[in-house]
Order: structure tokens, then sequence, then C-alpha cells
């Protein structure tokens, strides 16, 4: 079952969009999320549904946001992903030091820069999984754009205030760290977000999908 938050559909999104240009964010192999499992393939039924919505697999792509880590290879892809998906659209590896444009200076001091990939494309679909976080707080939701696709120096700016009063598992308000995520994320404010929570046997256990925040 998924539970829709905020006051949209994404069907809605996609009728209000004027071009149909598709980027899906997802996390890369060091994340554990189980897009692929035994009897299901959540990209697979995520590009059917889009094809439903009137955008075709030649105007999807998908970019693996792995922050300062190294890009997939394509078996990485395939084993997380399904060799399904890999042949049907674009899978674009994130490089933190040579993919990220700047976007805007944030109210830190910090300078967000992101995947140029995000501005050449109409709609922006996030993914992630929420959990506890042992300085974000919690990770989903606008962890999306930093780490996930921004460049190395935003990271590393954002990481190094993990010293300061407010920073620790499970805080959000007055978190630093957290309220430069969430700032981040205002700027670029993804379309949709499909975030997922699982149990300890690392089963789909809720998802949340809808507005980013």
């Amino acid at each position: 079952q998924a539970e829709e938050l905020g006051h949209f559909r994404f069907v809605d999104v996609v009728a209000a969009k004027a071009g149909k240009k598709t980027l899906i964010i997802v996390s890369d192999y060091t994340r554990g999320l189980p897009y692929l499992g035994f009897h299901y393939n959540l990209l697979e039924i995520l590009l059917n549904y889009l094809n439903d919505c009137g955008i075709e697999d030649k105007n999807i792509s998908i970019l693996v946001g792995g922050g300062t880590h190294r890009p997939h290879t394509k078996q990485e892809n395939i084993d997380n992903f399904g060799k399904t998906v890999v042949e049907r659209v674009s899978i674009l590896d994130h490089d933190c030091d040579k993919d990220a444009v700047f976007v805007k200076d944030l109210s830190t001091g910090n300078k967000l820069t992101v995947n140029h990939n995000l501005l050449k494309n109409d709609i922006i679909i996030a993914t992630g999984m929420i959990t506890t976080h042992y300085f974000a707080g919690f990770s989903g939701g606008r962890k999306i754009i930093i780490p996930s696709v921004a460049g190395r120096e935003s990271i590393r700016k954002n990481h190094a205030m993990v010293l300061r009063e407010g920073v620790g598992i499970g805080k959000l308000k007055g978190n630093p760290i957290s309220e430069e995520l969430d700032e981040a994320a205002s700027k670029i404010k993804p379309d949709f977000l499909i975030n997922l929570v699982i149990n300890d046997k690392k089963e789909i256990a809720f998802f949340a999908c809808g507005d980013y925040e």
C-alpha cells in the first residue's frame, strides 16, 4: 500500500508540466535500498507507470546519487536495479567532482552545487529510504539533494557541521545539518518523492509518496 502525502497526485504533476523529460534519482549500492526483490522491481513498476502517464522510456533517465562515492559498475546497476531497467532507460552516475554546477548560495554560507542533469529535466522524481541518521537526524526526503547529487564542496561543508550544537541521531529541529539539507532541497524542489521504510528483515514495510518534504 502507498500513502500519498501533500495535496497532489503524480499524474497531476505530469499534467502540469509542459515538457515530459524525466529524471529519477536513486540511491547507490551503499544504501541498501531494496529496489529489486524476489517478486518485484520497483523501478520497472515506476517506469511502467510513467509510460501510462504519457512519458516514454526515451524521455526517462535514472541518476545514481552516490554523493562522494565511486560510480556503479554495469553489473552493480543490474544487481541493484534489474537488467530490464538497465536495458530500458539511460543510467547516469553522479561524479561530485565533474558533474556539479552552481545553483545558489545558501543562508549558511555554503554554495549549493548539484548534478547538471537536474537542470536539464522537466520532472524530477526522488527516491530513497527513511531511517535514523547519526548526524542528519533522519535520512530520506531532502537528503536526495545533499549529499546524493551535490558537489564535493557542498557535501564537505554540510558534513563539517557534525560537531555543532543540535546535531544528533533522530534530531531535526534545531539541527544545523538537517536545516541546511532542507534549504538545499527547497532550491531544487523535486516534483515527487517516493520514500520507503524497511523492517529488520530488509523487507519494505511502508511507502510514503508525494511532496518531498
